[in-house]
């Protein structure tokens, strides 16, 4: 079994497995593992080492007792994980709660599935113990020689969010204040519109403020300007389109608002010293 195996079968509806299960058959060779975008929701849980994992372009360690959430879609990498770490990986696509039991807008409700939401949950020891006897019976039935009931999948996922959502916490306010507010919106707006708009007046006109105020915003709250933060998301999606999809370079360039293949190759050699080509081989 190979990480892709252990993670990546976006088209699979649900899948889980232990973290210990993995760290012995790869022994973590693969880390760092380069940035990429998942089609299902994913979480994971850990009962005991340590974990450094991203969302967008943050940067996560997480450890026993705590979950890791991340929505679909999300660009993610994980850059780190020790010899001793032990819980449960498991992804599912949200369609599983849609088709009988539950309404459209159920999954909303818990903050840490929320594309700009504090992905992890820090649960106490009862709750943990609550939590991994969920997740091994959830396992006995994604082992199961006939096809899993995915009716009682989406329950009992559902019973292990709302039990861990009492501990769950808003993304953490490096400044309480209305300039914080501000750059966490523009974060959440460039996550969804950097395809297609890549100016910082954009952006500002979006959030009724000028882009001065705005890269203001920006800096004070993430330590780097409204611009900078949206070339470090061009280059993160740059990354995930080579290493995921066939489209040659300047079509990537393309995609992430380059439309001169020679500024593309410039702008992604001036941020990781080697070429896209140099960077695809690589990866």
């Amino acid at each position: 079994m190979d990480w892709e195996n252990f993670r990546y079968h976006t088209g699979d509806t649900f899948h889980i497995n232990t973290i210990e299960k993995y760290v012995r058959l790869s022994e973590l060779k693969e880390f760092p593992i380069p940035p990429h975008r998942k089609e299902v929701i994913d979480f994971i849980f850990l009962t005991k080492g340590k974990v450094i994992r991203t969302k967008g372009l943050d940067n996560y360690e997480f450890t026993k007792n705590q979950i890791f959430f991340l929505p679909a879609y999300q660009i993610t990498s994980m850059t780190s994980m020790t010899p001793d770490a032990a819980g449960f990986y498991c992804h599912f696509s949200s369609e599983i709660f849609y088709k009988k039991l539950f309404r459209k807008e159920l999954l909303q409700q818990f903050s840490f599935m929320h594309f700009t939401g504090n992905p992890i949950v820090e649960i106490d020891d009862k709750t943990a113990v609550f939590v991994s006897q969920l997740l091994h019976r959830l396992q006995d039935e994604y082992k199961r020689d006939e096809e899993c009931n995915l009716d009682f999948v989406a329950s009992t996922l559902l019973t292990i969010f709302f039990a861990v959502r009492p501990f769950s916490r808003q993304v953490p306010r490096i400044i309480d204040n209305a300039a914080y507010r501000i750059a966490n919106e523009f974060k959440g707006l460039l996550i969804k519109d950097v395809h297609e708009k890549q100016k910082v007046s954009y952006y500002a006109d979006a959030l009724s403020v000028t882009p001065e105020h705005l890269n203001r915003c920006v800096k004070s709250a993430f330590g780097k300007t409204a611009h900078h933060y949206i070339d470090d998301m061009i280059l993160l999606e740059a990354k995930v389109l080579l290493r995921q999809s066939a489209l040659n370079v300047s079509e990537v360039g393309y995609k992430v608002g380059k439309e001169n293949p020679g500024d593309f190759i410039r702008f992604f050699k001036s941020k990781t010293g080697i070429t896209p080509k140099q960077y695809r081989n690589e990866v």
